[in-house]
Protein backbone atom coordinates (compact mmCIF):
# COMPACT_ATOMS: atom_id res chain seq x y z
CA UNK A 1 0.00 0.00 0.00
CA UNK A 2 2.08 3.02 -0.97
CA UNK A 3 0.61 6.93 -0.74
CA UNK A 4 1.96 9.81 -2.05
CA UNK A 5 1.35 13.57 -1.28
CA UNK A 6 1.74 15.95 -4.33
CA UNK A 7 1.64 19.53 -4.82
CA UNK A 8 0.60 19.89 -8.62
CA UNK A 9 -0.25 22.45 -11.18
CA UNK A 10 -2.07 21.54 -14.04
CA UNK A 11 -2.58 23.55 -17.31
CA UNK A 12 -5.96 22.47 -19.39
CA UNK A 13 -7.28 23.93 -22.53
CA UNK A 14 -10.75 23.73 -22.91
CA UNK A 15 -12.63 23.15 -26.24
CA UNK A 16 -16.40 23.98 -25.88
CA UNK A 17 -19.06 22.18 -27.92
CA UNK A 18 -22.39 23.65 -26.57
CA UNK A 19 -22.46 22.63 -22.72
CA UNK A 20 -19.83 19.57 -23.27
CA UNK A 21 -16.06 20.24 -22.93
CA UNK A 22 -13.07 18.53 -23.92
CA UNK A 23 -10.40 19.61 -22.36
CA UNK A 24 -6.13 18.37 -22.37
CA UNK A 25 -3.07 19.68 -21.19
CA UNK A 26 -0.21 18.88 -18.91
CA UNK A 27 0.19 18.45 -15.27
CA UNK A 28 3.25 19.34 -13.25
CA UNK A 29 3.72 18.19 -9.56
CA UNK A 30 6.14 18.11 -6.66
CA UNK A 31 6.51 15.18 -4.77
CA UNK A 32 6.09 16.41 -0.72
CA UNK A 33 6.14 13.00 0.97
CA UNK A 34 4.01 9.75 1.38
CA UNK A 35 3.99 6.45 3.36
CA UNK A 36 4.37 3.24 2.29
CA UNK A 37 3.50 -0.31 3.80
CA UNK A 38 5.22 -3.45 3.14
CA UNK A 39 3.18 -6.97 3.74
CA UNK A 40 3.10 -7.77 7.46
CA UNK A 41 5.04 -4.58 9.13
CA UNK A 42 4.48 -0.85 9.81
CA UNK A 43 3.90 2.02 7.83
CA UNK A 44 7.06 3.92 6.57
CA UNK A 45 7.61 7.55 5.50
CA UNK A 46 8.99 7.25 1.76
CA UNK A 47 11.59 10.50 3.28
CA UNK A 48 13.09 7.85 5.60
CA UNK A 49 16.60 6.59 5.56
CA UNK A 50 15.85 3.30 4.10
CA UNK A 51 14.44 4.88 0.94
CA UNK A 52 17.66 6.49 0.02
CA UNK A 53 20.13 4.70 -2.38
CA UNK A 54 23.76 5.45 -2.57
CA UNK A 55 25.85 4.50 -6.07
CA UNK A 56 29.74 5.22 -5.74
CA UNK A 57 29.68 7.38 -2.68
CA UNK A 58 26.45 9.69 -3.81
CA UNK A 59 23.26 9.76 -1.88
CA UNK A 60 19.86 9.56 -3.96
CA UNK A 61 16.67 9.59 -2.69
CA UNK A 62 14.60 6.13 -4.90
CA UNK A 63 11.77 8.67 -6.09
CA UNK A 64 11.27 11.45 -8.22
CA UNK A 65 10.86 15.06 -7.06
CA UNK A 66 9.04 16.02 -10.27
CA UNK A 67 6.02 14.23 -12.34
CA UNK A 68 5.08 15.48 -15.52
CA UNK A 69 1.62 13.86 -16.34
CA UNK A 70 -0.93 14.46 -19.50
CA UNK A 71 -4.06 15.00 -18.66
CA UNK A 72 -7.34 14.59 -20.93
CA UNK A 73 -11.02 14.86 -19.58
CA UNK A 74 -14.30 15.48 -20.25
CA UNK A 75 -16.71 18.04 -18.64
CA UNK A 76 -20.24 19.42 -18.70
CA UNK A 77 -21.05 23.24 -17.84
CA UNK A 78 -25.12 23.89 -16.96
CA UNK A 79 -26.42 27.67 -17.38
CA UNK A 80 -27.39 27.79 -14.09
CA UNK A 81 -23.69 27.54 -13.24
CA UNK A 82 -23.37 23.68 -12.09
CA UNK A 83 -20.49 22.07 -13.54
CA UNK A 84 -19.18 18.42 -13.63
CA UNK A 85 -15.95 17.50 -14.14
CA UNK A 86 -13.91 13.94 -15.40
CA UNK A 87 -10.03 13.60 -16.00
CA UNK A 88 -7.91 10.83 -16.29
CA UNK A 89 -4.20 12.54 -15.41
CA UNK A 90 -1.27 9.73 -16.42
CA UNK A 91 2.63 9.87 -15.54
CA UNK A 92 4.85 10.57 -18.56
CA UNK A 93 7.45 10.43 -15.78
CA UNK A 94 8.69 7.60 -13.91
CA UNK A 95 8.02 7.13 -10.02
CA UNK A 96 11.99 6.11 -9.63
CA UNK A 97 14.31 8.45 -9.63
CA UNK A 98 16.16 8.12 -12.78
CA UNK A 99 19.57 9.79 -12.04
CA UNK A 100 19.97 6.47 -9.28
CA UNK A 101 18.75 4.35 -11.46
CA UNK A 102 21.09 5.57 -14.57
CA UNK A 103 24.11 5.40 -11.78
CA UNK A 104 23.16 2.09 -10.52
CA UNK A 105 23.44 0.87 -14.44
CA UNK A 106 26.72 2.29 -14.91
CA UNK A 107 28.00 0.44 -11.82
CA UNK A 108 27.12 -2.76 -12.62
CA UNK A 109 27.25 -2.01 -16.55
CA UNK A 110 23.70 -2.69 -17.73
CA UNK A 111 21.17 -0.91 -19.44
CA UNK A 112 17.74 0.58 -18.22
CA UNK A 113 14.30 0.23 -20.37
CA UNK A 114 12.97 3.38 -18.38
CA UNK A 115 9.82 2.06 -20.46
CA UNK A 116 9.63 -0.63 -18.20
CA UNK A 117 9.02 1.62 -15.13
CA UNK A 118 5.92 2.22 -12.89
CA UNK A 119 4.06 5.83 -13.58
CA UNK A 120 1.01 6.60 -11.83
CA UNK A 121 -2.17 6.95 -13.36
CA UNK A 122 -5.23 8.73 -11.85
CA UNK A 123 -8.72 10.21 -12.47
CA UNK A 124 -10.52 12.91 -10.80
CA UNK A 125 -14.34 13.96 -10.59
CA UNK A 126 -15.19 17.61 -9.92
CA UNK A 127 -18.60 18.98 -8.99
CA UNK A 128 -18.77 22.33 -8.49
CA UNK A 129 -21.03 25.85 -8.91
CA UNK A 130 -19.62 28.40 -10.84
CA UNK A 131 -20.78 31.77 -9.79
Amino acid sequence: DMNFNYISLPVLLKLYLGPLNIHFGAQASCLLGGTWKFPNSETQSITDDGFYGSVNGEEYWLYENVDISAILGLGIDTKMGLYISLRTITSITPLVNIDYLNAAAEEFEQEIDTDALGRLISGHISIGYKF
